[in-house]
């Protein structure tokens, strides 16, 4: 469905067209870098996000794909924070077909996100760490606010993703018995 849709945007983007026909009011659909504001329309958006809830794992993995190889900048990424289940629908139907590109996405997610900030802005590692100093009250909301994922993980697991790769979180995510003072994941909290 997306790859139908990413190929009528190449084939009208690359049709020979004459000089006078170039004006933006005469395309009828734009090429996806400028079309990106009409698909991240909370309107749009939402309809893609849907399918992440569907249980056809070659469209979600579709759809995955999609998202990392079109919407990945720092924009798309902050403006899919606010009034898109994003996050809640990526931790949703995991199953071993999507799990790694699922874990992929929300770690590139959190890369873009804080790709510009110095260590002491980035609210989401000094969040997740593992030392015994409290933050403020703000922090802690700016940290949720900057990255959703921290409302359905508990903090200690997202500083696994974010710092030690998917790999190892995902080992740890399907895992029965994994159990620590720091981090208790048990299939309740699945």
């Amino acid at each position: 469905m997306i790859q139908f849709i990413l190929n009528i945007y190449k084939a009208i983007s690359s049709r020979p067209r004459d000089v006078k026909s170039v004006d933006l009011e005469e395309k009828f659909l734009y090429p996806i870098p400028k079309a990106k504001y009409q698909i991240i329309d909370p309107n749009t958006i939402r309809t893609l996000v849907n399918v992440l809830l569907l249980q056809d794992d070659d469209l979600i993995l579709e759809l995955l794909d999609f998202f990392n190889t079109h919407l990945c900048d720092k924009f798309t990424f902050k403006s899919l924070t606010y009034g898109v289940p994003l996050y809640e629908f990526l931790l949703y139907n995991i199953n071993n077909k999507t799990i790694q590109p699922r874990f992929n996405l929300l770690l590139k997610i959190y890369h873009r996100i804080t790709d510009e900030l110095n260590a002491e802005e980035d609210t989401v590692k000094a969040f997740t760490s593992f030392s015994f100093e409290t933050l403020a009250n703000q922090q802690i909301e700016t940290a949720f606010r900057t990255y959703p994922l921290l409302r359905y993980i508990p903090k200690h697991f997202v500083w696994r993703l974010i710092n030690i790769g998917t790999e190892d979180f995902i080992k740890i995510f399907v895992s029965d018995n994994y159990e620590t003072p720091e981090l208790i994941w048990n299939e309740y909290m699945r």
